[in-house]
């Protein structure tokens, strides 16, 4: 886990920070995890080898925010939206998410 939001690093190492090992064991499977801010959006990017879709999740776990799949902002991607106008938007390994939506809940829930 990389990153510039110290605050989302450290719960992230406080949840999953038994995952972490300085080096890959042989065989074994790593995701690696960079996160990013940019003025209003943050960017979340992922070396994983078995990328998953994270839209039915990120719905799941932000039903109480009411977030809906929209069109898509950015060719590619898939979009959720809340009632506020608040945005994630999902590629295979990244994310694009305003920086005030509760893109956290998503990314380590």
């Amino acid at each position: 886990m990389h990153g510039d939001d110290d605050a989302f690093r450290d719960r992230f190492i406080d949840q999953y920070g038994e995952c972490c090992v300085d080096e890959c064991p042989v065989g074994a499977t790593a995701v690696t995890c960079q996160v990013r801010t940019n003025g209003s959006h943050v960017e979340i990017a992922f070396a994983d080898p078995e990328p998953l879709d994270q839209v039915p999740f990120a719905l799941k776990a932000l039903r109480d925010f009411e977030f809906r799949e929209v069109a898509p902002a950015i060719t590619d991607f898939r979009t959720i939206e809340s009632p506020a106008g608040q945005r994630l938007s999902f590629a295979p390994s990244r994310v694009i998410a305003d920086a005030d939506a509760p893109w956290q809940n998503v990314i380590g829930p």
